[in-house]
């Protein structure tokens, strides 16, 4: 049976890492309100987290009142929007780092990008009005494309 929840969502985020907090309370509660299968519920929470944490961490001068605006919707696919007044970065146009051979090859973090590419079915940037603006889209089983 359909959930009756509406189908779009919306959650307004201050520069600070403490708002990870709120942002992981919604998304619980979106995946009960959506009844999302486990699938894209782990894509869809994987993927925001990485681009809000990358945002948080690397877009935004410290003191300066900043925001992250995410915008779920629900169909016709699952898509989450991520729009933030932030430095300019366009994940879509960066190369991938080499995939390390070892695990000591392995640097400590620098996988955000690989995971975002390979969880999200469509992955697009764009720069409005001078905000960041990523639209990411998730396969309804939740499997990664590729």
């Amino acid at each position: 049976m359909p959930s009756a929840a509406p189908p779009t969502a919306r959650l307004a985020l201050r520069n600070d890492p403490s708002e990870m907090a709120r942002l992981a309370a919604w998304l619980d509660t979106i995946e009960r309100d959506w009844a999302l299968p486990p699938g894209p519920a782990h894509a869809l929470r994987l993927c925001l987290d990485e681009a809000v944490v990358n945002v948080l961490t690397h877009g935004f001068r410290p003191g300066q009142p900043q925001a992250v605006e995410i915008t779920l919707l629900r169909q016709p696919v699952l898509t989450a929007i991520v729009v933030d007044d932030g430095a300019p970065f366009d994940p879509t146009a960066c190369a991938l780092p080499p995939r390390p051979h070892t695990l000591e090859e392995a640097p400590a973090g620098g996988m955000g990008l690989r995971l975002l590419r390979h969880y999200a079915t469509r992955l697009t940037h764009s720069r409005p009005d001078g905000r960041n603006r990523l639209e990411m889209e998730f396969m309804p089983d939740g499997e990664a494309p590729g």
